[in-house]
This record gives structure tokens, sequence and C-alpha cells, in this order.
């Protein structure tokens, strides 16, 4: 599969898509809101997605302009009508977040020497976590990252353990029939060890995630994310832009 139908599907486990294309929300189970404009290019092009709930004249004009954009390919590159999308979006509403980032494939059966204890969910072991964290509660280093009960961690996942607790966990932040997208946290305390390339390396072996396309994504501001897929030698399918 070469990068363009890597994206697409990427595409299809990063969003619910309308029967028309546009995007209706963010395909994690709180079915967040997903980006009135969304731009994911690798070498061959870009594809371009819009809100379902965005007016169709600036949808059109969007849509028009986002022909016109080279494509989006590099670590760190913008779109070259960055201010335009902007410009258009905000006549509707105000932009609340921008983003841009990597795009990075995963290989199923991913290794990387194991600086922690890994524990699969649907496993006994991994059954016996969940108890001991809805007896105990998450761990402070991962509570403090937005992790407040068991309920947050999405299966199929993997976590890292050291000493019976829980430091680290790469889980399915979307699932789709096509792929399965990474996501990541590790305790600021047990972080450059190399226990989040380990948790993701050992969530790509998860048997739940077989037959899928695996994606690791981050932010271009994200060194901590950008130095698991340096670690794990991922190869570049491309790069994303989105306007919320």
């Amino acid at each position: 599969m070469d990068g363009f139908e890597l994206l697409r599907a990427d595409i299809k486990t990063l969003f619910v898509l309308s029967p028309s294309g546009r995007l209706v929300c963010e395909n994690d189970p709180d079915r967040s809101p997903a980006p009135r404009f969304h731009l994911a290019g690798c070498a061959r092009g870009n594809l371009v997605h819009v809100g379902e709930a965005l007016e169709e004249p600036a949808a059109a004009e969007l849509l028009a302009l986002a022909a016109e954009e080279p494509p989006l390919t590099a670590f760190g590159q913008r779109p070259r009508h960055r201010r335009r999308y902007r410009e258009i979006l905000e006549r509707g509403q105000r932009i609340e977040r921008e983003f841009s980032g990597p795009i990075y494939a995963l290989s199923s059966g991913a290794r990387f020497a194991p600086a922690a204890t890994l524990v699969w969910s649907a496993t006994a072991a991994g059954v016996a976590l969940m108890d001991v964290i809805e007896r105990d509660g998450v761990p402070a280093g991962l509570r403090g990252l937005g992790f407040e009960d068991a309920s947050h961690f999405w299966p199929p996942w993997c976590a890292a353990t050291e000493a019976g607790e829980l430091v680290s966990i790469c889980f399915a932040a979307r699932l789709s029939l096509w792929g399965a997208e990474a996501g990541v946290a590790t305790a600021p305390a047990h972080r450059g060890r190399g226990i989040a390339a380990a948790v993701t390396a050992g969530w790509s072996r998860s048997p739940a995630l077989s037959g899928r396309r695996l994606f690791y994504s981050t932010s271009d501001d994200n060194r901590s994310s950008q130095a698991v897929a340096r670690r794990l030698r991922l190869p570049l399918v491309g790069a994303a832009f989105s306007l919320r």
C-alpha cells in the first residue's frame, strides 16, 4: 500500500465521515468534535476534508484553495495557504485549535527491548492490572495526564509496569476496520528510558489489531513523542494540518 492509500486508511480511522465525505466527528469512544478543516499529504498528493456543519460557500472556497496546495510531506511543513484557511473559517467562528504534525506507519509485530514489564489487555495479567486501577485509582503520574479511571484506557492496549505500578501505556486512540492509531502516555518520572517505545512496539503485537494498518502520529512540537518514532525507526508516511 503506497503513502496515498495509507493516508486514506488513516483518515477513515481518525474520523467518522458522512456519506459525502465530510468530517462528522473524531472516531474515538467520546465522539469528540472533528476539525472543520483537515489536510493530510504525502509525496503523491493531499487529501482534504471539511467539517459536516460547515456552510457550503465556505466549504467550496476551502476545497478550491486546497486544490492548489503543494503536497504536505515534510516534518514541520506548513500549508502554503494556511492564513487563508484560517481567514475563511474565522468568518463563521473563532478557531479553537490549530494542529500540524507528522504521520508514521507502525509495523505489526514491532520490537523494542522493554525497560519494564509489559502487560496486554485481554490477558489475565491485563485484567488483574485493571482490577488494581479500579481498586486503588490511576497512579499519580498518569492521572496528571488526564487518565481519571480505567475507562480511559481504550483497548487494545499494552502497558508497562514497574514494581507492579502502571507507568506507561499505549492504547487504541482511534480504531476502525481499516486501521488503528496509537495513543501513548508515560508518567513524567519514567520518561527518557525507552519505555514508551517498548509499549508502542508491544501494542503493535496485540492480536486484536491483526489485519489493520497501524499509525503513529504526533504534533510538530511534541519532542517526547517524536523520540518514540526515532527509537522505533518508523517510516514517515506524510504530514497533517487541521483547524478546529
